[in-house]
């Protein structure tokens, strides 16, 4: 996305200050369907060992990469759902992150789907930035 002088547009206005509000993970490693609504300022998890906590920081990473890369209008720097992330047995996995204009209450939300087909190979679904 580019303007007519051939620098990049943003999807918001620069300055504005967003939180993540929810995270949802479905068949995305060990979680099969988790959503996490995410307080503003200071969120911690905690758990014992392979309970996912380190699943939901990678998720929120990926969504991050993909939504940064949307507002500053290059694809250059996004992370991927692997193969190995999409759960046993299960034929998609996929990420929606939802964030909050902390003074305008505008919300992006983003989803990223990548399914296996029948002949192993992967497709990777990006359902887009919504802004409202």
């Amino acid at each position: 996305m580019y303007n007519n002088r051939g620098e990049a547009k943003t999807l918001l206005p620069r300055g504005i200050q967003m939180h993540i509000h929810k995270i949802t993970l479905t068949n995305f490693r060990g979680a099969t369907s988790l959503s996490i609504c995410l307080h503003e300022h200071l969120n911690v998890i905690i758990g014992e060992n392979g309970t996912g906590k380190s699943t939901v920081l990678d998720a929120i990473a990926i969504m991050l990469s993909w939504i940064i890369s949307g507002i500053r209008g290059n694809r250059v720097y996004r992370l991927q759902i692997s193969e190995d992330d999409i759960s046993n047995n299960q034929g998609l996995a996929s990420l929606e992150i939802i964030c909050m204009d902390i003074d305008n209450n505008k919300t992006i939300k983003w989803r990223l789907e990548k399914g296996r087909e029948k002949s192993g190979s992967l497709q990777l679904r990006d359902k887009g930035l919504i802004v409202t």
